[in-house]
């Protein structure tokens, strides 16, 4: 999948982010590690989408996305919670804007 395609994907994510009271979220340029370790200092480029809720610093957010029934993984990148959303969903072959439905929940 090509920078490209992921940057659709993850506009796609964005936009229904986007769409719920409180929440902001921006695509970001970034990279992520490749091979869980096995290629240190590796990386390949992707599109980030950087998110944040009304009345959460970034920690907490992270740790309420965490703590959702199916987590969202994220990472915390210049003071945002920013996630490779696009990438865990199609090696999951999960529809990309599904997996994050739940995000609602982490406004408790």
């Amino acid at each position: 999948m090509t920078v490209d395609e992921i940057r659709v994907r993850a506009e796609a994510i964005a936009a229904a982010i986007r769409r719920m009271p409180g929440w902001r979220a921006a695509l970001v340029d970034g990279a992520s590690a490749i091979g869980g370790g096995s290629a240190p200092g590796v990386e390949l480029a992707t599109c980030l989408v950087a998110i944040e809720r009304n009345g959460l610093t970034p920690d907490a957010l992270e740790a309420r996305l965490r703590r959702l029934a199916r987590p969202v993984i994220a990472r915390i990148e210049r003071a945002t919670a920013s996630s490779s959303i696009c990438e865990r969903c199609r090696r999951s072959r999960i529809p990309s804007c599904s997996r994050y439905s739940a995000m609602r929940d982490a406004s408790t």
